[in-house]
């Protein structure tokens, strides 16, 4: 999850040490920034100016006009952090059992990897799903060849595992997915 590098006998100490810092630092804040209303109420409790700065695209960024000529209607994109929360677990299972009905799909991937477990974990399920042929990875891109990968792809994945970051945020990918007319699968 998202403190694998603490170990779990410290973890409780380690999250009422943060607490502790965190409210010492919002109250030497003028103000504190959030993306989105949940995170907002959240901080209001310590801190009397609370704004939400939504994170949205850059639209002049976004080249709308090629699109469709560039598109590959099979091919699933994700381009984020190759993270365990990312969910890209069930990502390579659903290429394998759509494989295995026959339905070719192809998952570009683009973005670093942290944790080496997370990476051999997905290339040994990439192997044992038998999908190694339909798995790109593009490495490490700038937001504009991220963005142009998006643009070339028929389907955008931002679906993550439901955690503590991801259940009040709004990740930016989704939003550049809906800028580039992408459909999404998206998770709840």
């Amino acid at each position: 999850g998202q403190r694998d590098w603490i170990p779990s006998l410290a973890r409780p100490l380690a999250k009422w040490l943060w607490k502790r810092l965190e409210l010492t630092l919002i109250r030497k804040c003028r103000a504190i920034a959030t993306v989105t209303e949940p995170i907002a109420e959240n901080y209001s409790k310590h801190h009397r100016r609370v704004e939400v700065l939504r994170n949205f695209p850059f639209l002049p960024s976004i080249n709308l006009n090629a699109i469709d000529s560039k598109r590959d209607r099979r091919a699933c994109v994700f381009a984020g952090a190759l993270e365990r929360a990312r969910n890209l677990r069930n990502s390579v299972l659903s290429l394998g059992r759509l494989r295995r009905r026959a339905v070719a799909v192809s998952l570009w991937l683009a973005g670093i990897c942290e944790s080496s477990e997370d990476k051999d974990e997905t290339l040994g399920l990439v192997e044992s799903e038998g999908v190694k042929d339909q798995v790109r990875y593009f490495g490490v891109l700038s937001h504009s060849d991220t963005l142009d990968l998006l643009a070339r792809a028929g389907i955008g994945l931002v679906n993550y595992l439901p955690n503590q970051n991801s259940l009040n945020g709004l990740p930016i990918k989704f939003f550049e997915c809906m800028a580039l007319g992408l459909p999404i699968v998206y998770s709840n």
